[in-house]
């Protein structure tokens, strides 16, 4: 079924009418309004015209949501899962990206305190002393820009405190597999350092987990974590109208990969591995969680980061400078067939550093806001992939024969980035305005491909020199009509773009030169946002409309012995869909907040090996998704007791665009999730206990390509269900 905007406009003119905005019963509770900076500015929620979702950071600590692709599960639209910690599938109503390697970039953006994070490894956070997370739907070609084609995530921190306060948390758990425990602590403490009101602040944060994938023989445990982060915050008020915040930042993150697990067609056969080697599993070496290998596999992951933000204020005028200097360096090893046999390992390693500088100017009249600003940005990446066969190989006597260690690429790339860009919202009436936002990018990627041991294979060994650019313009306009002070209606038309790609694991020579184009995207929206019965209602709903051209995707083409992984631009989609989400207070103690999404997907051209794919439904793109939770608030003795119960249900997703045709576990069922947690409060203590997953679902996260035949045939299992206790200390107000 396809629904059209027109449509989905009468049933928001429907829900207008049938939602009195008159007094419903009196409440002493009432919504709390979500100041947010979606428009790179301070407004609320209900005043901006797209749809954004909006998380504060306590509430998500509170329910046991401690990393950025958890909040998947709460909000509607997103799908939000992974490979491990250095590879995230992240996609907004249907548009995101598999790809991890340098010369690609993500189809939705993540920002962290206003900074673009531009590689795949940095995008999954701990949700460490957050202000709040910040969903923003559809492309956001104008203030945010560079490959949001699909949408943005903005994480913002929070500030250091105007007097002494600071908090220490810590948490113990289990998971329903046998040794998995967990242990964190956070450790945070910040007030004034200087009279003129300077502030600084320093959270420490440690994670320990034992892992839910004991690897058979070995000590590594798929699922483990031993990290450590360190944040530090400063602000210096130099003048009246000119203030300078600092923050530095340090992560480190050592834990085995999640194992790919070979599903049943590798085990009858149907599918060869990439050697063409026989693969034949016992069912004890296809339990998911605890999985038979060959390799003591290892994810590593160091980040550093650094952040200055310079703003003067007079009156009606603002100046912001954004600069940010961030590294990354992973190192990883996989066991890519899955099972004791020693047939195939991958080893990857990537270093990068990124340089950005943002300047905005803005002008505010009683009627009028301008925003005019410039951006740059400058990465260097260096990446290398090598593919290593075992001792069970057939292809291991060749490679040993040549003295070759096995298959080995590097990229070695630099990316630049320069956009100009403007907003301009203009109030026509007291209940009317409309905005009027352009964006000119340009994008430049150069740098060195090569590939080693092909020669083997009769390809050829390479060395190629690449370089190409892509400019784009993206405008939008959106307007907006006030119903009343609390119900807000608008309409929004905006485009985005993805920069292009170089290519990854190139196998001939001549393909190493070729670059995909830019993914493009255009969306209308026609919403509505409101507050009613006497503000114990917040109801926000949204159809859209997107169409997206030149789809990037990396796709294994079949070779004589080994497969012919190529990026490219598989093809054009259009998509529509319908999304609804808010919070009903029900009375004094008790909430609820609700979500639902709808989301059609599909190819309107795609061609591949297999045949025409046009019309299939895009991968990760569930047709139905919703979520309900109720939260209760209660005064106990002393203190008060706060109770959250979540269930969240999502329809099937394929995960190849043959849409299970071709491997019918290339995708996954529906899967529901049950979160709960219940916390006590009671002067400067926090006591409280969570649950994730309550009822063990346990479901394929992502499938993996291991063979030429570009089907997907290994699998990344999920998190069983997992429980914790949570106790914090609070030291003054933060």
């Amino acid at each position: 079924m396809r629904i059209s905007l027109v449509c989905a406009m009468s049933v928001l003119l429907i829900v207008q009418s049938i939602l009195p905005i008159y007094a419903y019963a009196e409440n002493a509770r009432v919504i709390e309004e979500i100041v947010v900076t979606a428009r790179k500015k301070e407004e609320s929620l209900q005043d901006v015209p797209f749809a954004v979702s909006a998380f504060r950071g306590d509430d998500l600590a509170s329910a046991g949501y401690s990393e950025l692709s958890q909040i998947g599960r709460i909000t509607p639209g997103l799908y939000y899962e992974t490979f491990d910690r250095t590879k995230p599938q992240l996609f907004i109503r249907g548009i995101g990206s598999r790809q991890y390697d340098a010369g690609s970039d993500p189809s939705v953006g993540v920002f962290l305190d206003g900074a673009y994070l531009g590689r795949f490894g940095a995008l999954d956070l701990n949700l460490n002393d957050i202000e709040r997370v910040e969903v923003l739907k559809g492309p956001q070609g104008t203030l945010y820009g560079r490959n949001t084609v699909g949408g943005a995530i903005s994480v913002v921190t929070k500030d250091a405190p105007d007097t002494l306060a600071g908090s220490i948390v810590v948490e113990g758990g289990t998971s329903a597999v046998s040794g998995d425990d967990l242990f964190s602590i956070d450790a945070a403490i910040g007030g004034p350092i200087f009279e003129n009101g300077s502030t600084a602040g320093l959270i420490v944060s440690h994670r320990k987990r034992d892992g839910y994938q004991p690897y058979q023989g070995f000590s590594a445990v798929g699922g483990s974590e031993d990290s450590l982060s360190i944040r530090g915050k400063f602000y210096f008020p130099i003048t009246d109208e000119l203030d300078l915040r600092l923050t530095a930042d340090y992560s480190d993150f050592d834990g085995p990969p999640l194992v790919f697990i070979a599903n049943s067609q590798l085990d009858d056969g149907t599918i060869q591995p990439i050697s063409g080697t026989q693969l034949a599993p016992t069912p004890v070496e296809l339990d998911p969680y605890n999985p038979a290998l060959n390799v003591n596999a290892f994810t590593k992951k160091e980040t550093k980061g650094l952040l200055a933000r310079l703003s003067w204020a007079r009156d009606n005028l603002e100046f912001h400078s954004i600069t940010s200097y961030r590294e990354l360096d992973t190192d990883e090893l996989d066991d890519l067939d899955g099972s004791s046999l020693d047939i195939l390992r991958f080893l990857a390693n990537e270093e990068s550093d990124q340089f950005s500088q943002e300047l905005r100017f803005s002008y505010t009249t009683e009627r009028l806001n301008l925003l005019l600003g410039a951006y740059y940005s400058k990465e260097e990446a260096m990446r290398e992939d090598s593919l290593r066969y075992g001792a069970d190989d057939f292809l291991a006597t060749l490679f040993a024969s040549l003295g070759l260690p096995g298959l080995d690429w590097t990229q070695d790339i630099e990316a630049t980035s320069y956009a100009v860009f403007g907003q301009l919202e203009y109030s026509i009436s007291d209940n009317t305005s409309f905005v009027l936002g352009l964006r000119q990018s340009r994008d430049e990627k150069e740098g060195q491909l090569s590939g080693a041991g092909l020669a083997a294979f009769g390809l050829g060994d390479y060395l190629a020199d690449i370089d190409d650019d892509w400019d784009s313009f993206d405008p939008m306009i959106s307007f907006r009509y006030h119903l009343t002070d609390e119900v807000m209606t608008y309409v929004t038309w905006a485009s985005g773009y993805k920069s292009g790609a170089l290519q990854y694991l190139a196998i001939l020579p001549a393909a190493a030169q070729v670059s995909a184009a830019p993914e493009e995207s255009e969306n209308v929206e026609i919403g509505l946002k409101g507050t009613f019965f006497d503000r114990t209602l917040r109801l926000n709903a949204a159809a859209f409309r997107t169409q997206i051209e030149d789809l990037q995707a990396l796709r294994v083409e079949p070779g004589s012995l080994i497969g012919v992984p190529v990026i490219s631009n598989t093809g054009d989609a259009t998509i529509e869909g319908f999304e609804v989400e808010g919070e009903y207070i029900l009375s004094e103690n008790i909430s609820v907040d609700f979500n639902y999404a709808y989301l059609d997907a599909t190819y309107d051209t795609f061609v591949t090996q297999f045949g025409d794919q046009r019309g299939n439904t895009l991968p990760r793109s569930p047709e139905h998704s919703w979520g309900v939770s109720v939260n209760t608030y209660h005064n106990v003795g002393s203190g008060q007791l706060l109770g959250r119960i979540g269930y969240s249900w999502r329809d099937e997703v394929f995960f190849e665009a043959d849409n299970g045709e071709l491997n019918a576990e290339s995708g996954e069922g529906s899967i529901e999730f049950l979160d709960a947690s219940l916390n006590y409060e009671v002067e400067n203590w926090t006591i409280g206990v969570y649950g994730r997953n309550l009822t063990d679902e346990r479901y394929v996260r992502s499938s993996f390509v291991t063979d030429g035949s570009g089907i997907a045939a290994a699998q990344v299992w999920s998190e069983p269900r997992t429980y914790g206790l949570r106790l914090k200390y609070n030291l003054g107000e933060r």
